[in-house]
């Protein structure tokens, strides 16, 4: 795709993940606690840095005027850092920077709160780095999370990467005191990660077939003789490219592999924006597999009976798979706790309640006919 096919949403997003990968690579260099978030996008032992990701435009000086004048700001407030611009311009080639004052004039701008008196005993204190692009950096990430937690190949540094990155950004909206990590503290978060998501970007980074293989091989191979009896809930995004067939596979797939009558729980599913015939018309497939399953009501008309999604109904041992409707998953995911909760989404990841105690793994498909690639056993 062109530049021009994109939005400024599509890039906002974008130069948030360029500085969390920044944050990543600084605190697994540091060792020690790195802030961010706080006065400026990082703040190290040493430095204040600000990160900016300016992937389509050519540089120009009073480009980074916005972000060098709050950098010189905060040097003037604090003088145990000294400050550091990182950003990527497409027109420029990876290098270090430290402009003389003739340069840093024309990047400030000399005005009357910006005189050549201000900006000199800054000057040494200042650091730019022109970065590498995002793909690169992200290789740089991958690598050296590799290496500090000594993985065995790149997919599994990506899984690590991506339970990171989920780490972070909910650090991000806590209070300011809690915006920080240290490389110990996410080799705890790794060991012992619930929540995950594995997003679009790795399946442009990695080739289809390895990025199947890496997912089934974390997530969906079984070590163990016996499945474990976990109450396991899966949701399909079918808000583009549904296929009623690819859907009846992947439910039916997951049920083989994940469901023994008698030994464990029955899976839940839930369909995220999938409108009233097309659920109708893929229960009705669903009817031709001959396996058992409840959406609710025991008979065309029954009035929904949670006693019956919830197993307490006698009923509920007869069925092989349960369904359910997306605006009741919060509810069900109160009642029953779930264990493992699976989206695999392809634009929209919604959000569940009460998933605290669940391993939730959000999963990025282009279709659900890639369901079955994810699930079945590696050999």
């Amino acid at each position: 795709m062109q530049a021009s096919d994109y939005d400024g949403g599509y890039y906002a997003i974008k130069g948030f993940l360029f500085q969390f990968d920044k944050t990543i690579i600084e605190i697994l260099r540091a060792g020690s606690c790195i802030g961010f978030e706080i006065e400026q996008d990082i703040a190290t032992d040493l430095y204040h840095i600000q990160v900016k990701n300016r992937e389509t435009q050519q540089y120009k000086p009073w480009k980074i005027r916005p972000a060098i004048r709050q950098l010189l700001e905060l040097a003037e407030k604090d003088c145990s850092r000294h400050i550091h611009l990182y950003c990527h311009f497409a027109d420029k080639q990876p290098q270090a920077w430290s402009p003389s004052l003739e340069e840093l004039q024309q990047i400030v701008g000399l005005d009357e709160n910006w005189s050549i008196e201000r900006i000199t005993p800054l000057k040494d204190r200042l650091a730019i780095t022109f970065s590498s692009d995002f793909q690169s950096q992200f290789t740089v990430t991958l690598d050296l999370i590799k290496e500090k937690f000594d993985l065995p190949s790149l997919e599994e540094a990506v899984i690590y990467h991506a339970i990171i990155r989920s780490h972070l950004l909910e650090c991000s909206v806590k209070p300011k005191i809690e915006r920080s990590s240290s490389l110990n503290a996410l080799k705890d978060i790794c060991s012992r990660s619930q929540k995950i998501i594995v997003e679009a970007g790795y399946r442009e980074w990695l080739s289809e077939q390895t990025y199947n293989h890496m997912i089934c091989k974390k997530y969906f191979t079984i070590n163990d003789v016996n499945i474990r009896r976990a109450s396991r809930c899966f949701v399909f995004d079918c808000s583009r490219n549904f296929n009623i067939l690819n859907a009846v596979k992947a439910v039916t797939d997951i049920v083989k592999k994940f469901y023994v009558k008698g030994k464990t729980l029955v899976p839940y599913f839930v369909f995220h924006s999938i409108n009233d015939q097309l659920y109708i018309d893929f229960k009705r497939e669903m009817k031709r597999t001959q396996l058992p399953f409840c959406d609710g009501t025991l008979f065309h008309g029954d009035e929904f009976d949670w006693n019956v999604v919830l197993g307490k109904h006698p009923m509920n041992r007869n069925f092989d798979m349960i369904f359910l409707e997306e605006e009741k998953l919060s509810h069900a995911s109160i009642a029953k706790n779930f264990d493992e909760i699976y989206q695999f989404f392809i634009s929209t990841i919604i959000d569940v309640s009460n998933v605290e105690r669940s391993h939730h793994v959000r999963i990025s498909i282009k279709d659900l006919s890639q369901v079955p690639l994810l699930v079945k056993k590696v050999k």
